[in-house]
């Protein structure tokens, strides 16, 4: 079954979209990241790799994509269930190329927080997590997980790890409800930001760089449109907005160079699963 980020957009493409941006705007803040974290520099990558392509992974909940099918698409806080399914990914895939078992779970919490927050400038939180105790919130169930894995299958060798984590994840136990999923990430954050008050900074840091990437794949890269319309070149010759700003602050002026920044990061992102050998 196919999946959608929004009307006429594959949640597969908009994931790719956004993990190359992630990866090709954003290298070098995620390297310094790693290095104030005393963590390792391509690993870091991998993690914010992973997460960027599951930052919505929320969204394949059955309800919500239903709504893409009435024209009247609603992903109310899909954040919740996302950053847990990154959290159970990474800690699986990050054990294939780190043996400290402190740092996985580092490395992972930061990830899943990241994507847990990446949505923090339209609404907390604390919303969502009300929002979810009145069951308002729609989670993900293992057919969910494994329509999620079809979806990313197809997008590359990084994404087929991914969707073969995400299958075995749907095999082992049922996916926690959304309050329980962002309550278990929380946790864990919690926890690790006790041992190491940097942890909260970097998980601003990279919080902000995944907001980023994917509000500009959303408003620019992946032709959004109606029911009706689709146009993949109006958002990319005329950005509006935030978008329009956050171009300048990085320096890009002809938006067009945002789809050599995409097809950048997703090299590195698949260069960088042949070199840790977990493809």
């Amino acid at each position: 079954m196919a999946l959608y980020a929004w009307i006429g957009v594959r949640l597969r493409d908009h994931s790719i979209n956004t993990l190359g941006l992630m990866l090709g705007l954003f290298h070098r803040e995620l390297r310094v990241t790693a290095l104030r974290l005393g963590l390792d520099q391509d690993t870091l990558m991998l993690a914010s790799a992973v997460a960027a392509l599951l930052h919505d992974a929320g969204k394949a909940a059955e309800r919500y994509q239903e709504t893409v099918a009435r024209c009247y698409p609603r992903f109310t806080c899909h954040e919740l269930a996302g950053s847990w399914v990154a959290m159970e990914t990474l800690d699986v895939i990050l054990q294939l190329v780190e043996p400290s078992r402190s740092k996985v779970e580092l490395l992972s919490a930061v990830a899943a927080a990241a994507v847990l927050r990446h949505h923090h400038g339209m609404r907390s939180l604390a919303a969502c997590r009300a929002a979810a105790k009145q069951g308002k919130i729609d989670g993900l169930d293992g057919s969910s997980l494994k329509a999620l894995a079809e979806e990313l299958d197809s997008a590359g060798s990084l994404a087929a790890t991914v969707a073969a984590t995400l299958r075995e994840l749907a095999d082992t136990a049922p996916p926690p409800n959304p309050l329980e999923a962002e309550a278990r990430v929380r946790r864990r954050l919690t926890f690790l930001e006790k041992k190491q008050p940097a942890l909260s900074a970097a998980t601003s840091i990279l919080t902000g760089l995944l907001a980023a990437a994917d509000y500009l794949a959303a408003a620019i890269l992946d032709g959004r449109g109606s029911c009706n319309t689709r146009d993949d070149n109006v958002a990319t010759i005329y950005p509006r907005g935030y978008a329009k700003h956050v171009l300048r602050e990085l320096g890009i002026y002809n938006p067009v160079l945002l789809k050599e920044a995409r097809e950048k990061g997703y090299r590195q992102a698949e260069n960088l699963a042949r070199m840790l050998k977990i493809s």
